[in-house]
């Protein structure tokens, strides 16, 4: 049989044009959707982990609101804590800084985090509200505290899950504690 008998039954040559745009399309499709998801994602973990770090400072300021239920803390060198930047494009977070009133139980801990990908990077805000205990020399330890925590960022999907947006904030400022 020669060829001309069965133009049906050529080899195949590979894909046409159409059928690959049609893939790309269907590609940039989806890397449009799971782009955006995945930048908030890399932004919210880079903000999580500027909030762990805090958990030193908690505990250094529940420590020295123990031994002087009296002292303010209005830097952090009152309560013998020291944040040191470090630098590099794994390095998150810029600052931290420690202010109570232990008088009053009122604690507050800042967090300007830095590198996070997102267009303002995010700042996180904990502080114990004094209403959740009576003696502050009754508790034992950080765990003990209510500690709340707000944050400012672009879009509420840069906070970690237990951080609320800061509109939602206790408004105290700072500066009066």
């Amino acid at each position: 049989m020669s060829q001309s008998m069965h133009p049906a039954m050529r080899s195949p040559r590979g894909y046409t044009l159409i059928e690959l745009m049609i893939v790309i399309a269907i590609a940039v499709m989806l890397m449009s959707l799971a782009l955006p998801a995945y930048q908030d994602y890399s932004i919210r973990e880079k903000t999580t982990e500027a909030l762990n770090l805090a958990s030193v400072a908690k505990s250094v300021l529940t420590s020295t609101c123990q031994m002087d239920m009296d002292k303010k803390v209005t830097q952090n060198g009152d309560a013998g804590y020291y944040f040191t930047e470090t630098f590099g494009e794994h390095s998150y977070v810029a600052n931290i800084q420690v202010q109570a009133n232990c008088a009053t139980g009122t604690m507050w801990i800042w967090i300007k985090t830095k590198n996070t990908g997102a267009g303002t990077d995010p700042q996180l805000y904990l502080f114990t509200d004094n209403a959740w205990f009576t003696k502050l020399g009754d508790l034992i330890d950080s765990e003990s505290y209510q500690w709340e925590c707000y944050g400012d960022a672009e879009s509420e999907t840069h906070l970690p899950a237990t951080c609320k947006p800061r509109e939602d904030a206790y408004t105290q400022d700072l500066t009066d504690v």
